[in-house]
């Protein structure tokens, strides 16, 4: 199934790349330790548009008690790509990307955990991903546009200890990353709306 996700909206892309009309590049966080995220979404046709994020940053982190006051004592870092596909069913008068819109998405990610209580050290990577269904809604102020989503699926991935082998990595969202954090999506977007004939303009300049 998660491959079915993957492949359908990297075609999709192809696709977007020869007949996008509008175009948003978006600057957004996740709830979920406000992990900074880049996203550049490109219309299709009238209802359908197709987005590319990357995101990096820290996702977890983890105190102990000091003597007088908290202490971090571990982290979870790390970087994603995700795909997605948006449908907006209402997009009669304005085009996407505009209005209430419902998608699916992939994201794949690459974390590193590390774990440093006194002076020892250890640390694991994991490759996670998570795939699934969202909704949202899109309003602009004039080429200014916010954007709110929500969505659930599927999650998982695999731990992989680097120092010590009697080290068991999990603090983030599971050892299998099954958890909320990853399977769950609330995020809010800023972005820039780019009509499709300014682009065009730039590119005969250039030439």
């Amino acid at each position: 199934m998660k491959r079915y996700f993957l492949a359908l909206s990297l075609v999709l892309s192809m696709v977007a790349i020869t007949n996008a009309q509008k175009n948003v590049l978006g600057f957004g966080c996740s709830a979920y330790g406000l992990v900074p995220r880049i996203s550049y979404e490109r219309a299709i046709t009238q209802r359908l548009t197709f987005v590319m994020g990357i995101e990096k940053g820290k996702y977890f982190t983890g105190f102990s008690d000091g003597l007088w006051t908290y202490r971090e004592d571990n982290n979870v870092k790390g970087w994603g790509i995700m795909p997605e596909l948006r449908f907006y069913p209402f997009a009669t008068y304005k085009q996407a990307p505009l209005g209430f819109f419902m998608g699916t998405h992939y994201r794949f990610r690459w974390l590193t955990e590390r774990y440093f209580p006194n002076s020892n050290h250890f640390m694991a990577e994991a490759k996670a991903y998570n795939y699934g269904l969202n909704i949202g809604y899109k309003l602009n102020v004039d080429y200014l546009t916010f954007d709110f989503l929500v969505g659930i699926g599927k999650s998982g991935g695999t731990w992989k200890t680097v120092y010590e082998e009697y080290y068991e990595p999990g603090d983030f969202e599971g050892k299998d990353l099954s958890g909320l954090k990853n399977y769950s999506r609330i995020e809010v977007t800023i972005g820039f709306l780019i009509p499709n004939g300014y682009l065009n303009k730039i590119r005969k300049k250039k030439s």
